[in-house]
């Protein structure tokens, strides 16, 4: 249907497939916004947990090779922390209840809790 790559889109101009319009504007993902640096983030730190504990982990356990987790625990260690910075800077921008807090806290500790809590925002749109 769009034999140049081009889509209208929903500011009435036209979109190409990367991160700039026609009309100028920006899209609004990538490390360009919060909710943008968010997702960056959220999306890395559940990656990084989800290779903790169902790769490394069970490698250190049932395999006894332990340096798996010596790798991929200094990387989540990491990348936890900086969820955590990104999750702050969202909530305080956005103006967040307690709740939300809690809720990507706890989401950042489980596995597969980061693209959960990140869907439920953005059906929220955000706030």
């Amino acid at each position: 249907m769009c034999e140049n790559r081009i889509q209208r889109c929903k500011a009435s101009c036209y979109k190409l497939h990367i991160s700039q319009t026609i009309c100028g504007k920006v899209r609004a993902h990538g490390m360009n916004t919060v909710t943008g640096r968010f997702r960056i983030a959220g999306i890395w730190e559940g990656i990084s947990l989800l290779l903790l504990v169902f790769i490394a982990m069970p490698l250190k356990y049932f395999a006894d090779i332990s340096s798996a987790v010596a790798i991929l625990g200094m990387i989540h260690g990491i990348l936890f922390p900086l969820y955590l910075i990104a999750l702050v800077h969202l909530g305080l921008v956005k103006k967040w209840k307690i709740s939300l807090w809690i809720m990507g806290l706890f989401a950042g500790l489980l596995p597969f809790g980061t693209f959960v809590f990140e869907s439920y925002l953005r059906k929220r749109d955000w706030q």
